[in-house]
């Protein structure tokens, strides 16, 4: 089985990127836009889409539902897991899911795991890396986390499919410093692109 993970798909995410990036003239359909990705490279691939949600105030074991983007298109089918603390408490106690407890969640017969979502270098680096430490083959599509709104902006239309990920398609710098600095910063990463 073959799933891919989207972390924190909320609305306190989206549009805090929305604002830091306002040049890029984005406004919530454009932001939904990276749904076309999802789509293309998982859904229509036969890769289970699950989605990982701070949990309910009132239930920890229940994801929390009114703080979903209503850009996102989460369908029937989909699964929905709860990270065992609430957006409140990740805000004003500066509490972080547990990422063992996350991927203790998923299947246990993933053939491979891809990662998305916020932030890549917190939360989907840690959980990629308990992933990929228990033998999971594990990727981080970088198109599919807060980049994508600084690359669209930045290098226009992301493919909706890519045969082959690369440093290079993932920045506008084309300075060979800046992409060995980035390949550097990933050598102990192998969840990320390691090609220039």
């Amino acid at each position: 089985m073959k799933v891919y993970l989207f972390l924190y798909p909320i609305k306190e995410y989206i549009y805090s990127l929305l604002l830091m990036w306002p040049t890029f003239s984005f406004n919530e359909h454009q932001a939904s836009e990276i749904n076309r990705l999802i789509r293309a490279r998982y859904r229509e691939r036969g890769y289970q889409i699950w989605w990982l949600l701070f949990s309910d105030p009132n239930d920890l074991e229940k994801p929390d539902l009114t703080r979903i983007f209503d850009g996102m298109n989460i369908l029937e089918g989909d699964t929905l897991i709860p990270c065992g603390i609430t957006f409140q408490d990740h805000i004003s106690k500066k509490l972080y899911a547990d990422s063992e407890r996350v991927v203790d969640r998923l299947p246990k017969d993933i053939e491979e795991l891809v990662l998305g979502g916020f932030h890549q270098g917190d939360c989907v680096d840690k959980v990629a890396a308990c992933a990929y430490s228990r033998g999971t083959p594990t990727f981080v599509d970088e198109d599919t986390t807060e980049y994508f709104f600084s690359r669209t902006g930045s290098m226009g239309d992301i493919p909706t499919l890519r045969e082959e990920f690369r440093v290079s398609e993932l920045t506008s710098e084309r300075d060979k410093t800046w992409i060995n600095w980035i390949l550097e910063r990933r050598r102990n990463k192998p969840w990320l692109t390691q090609k220039p």
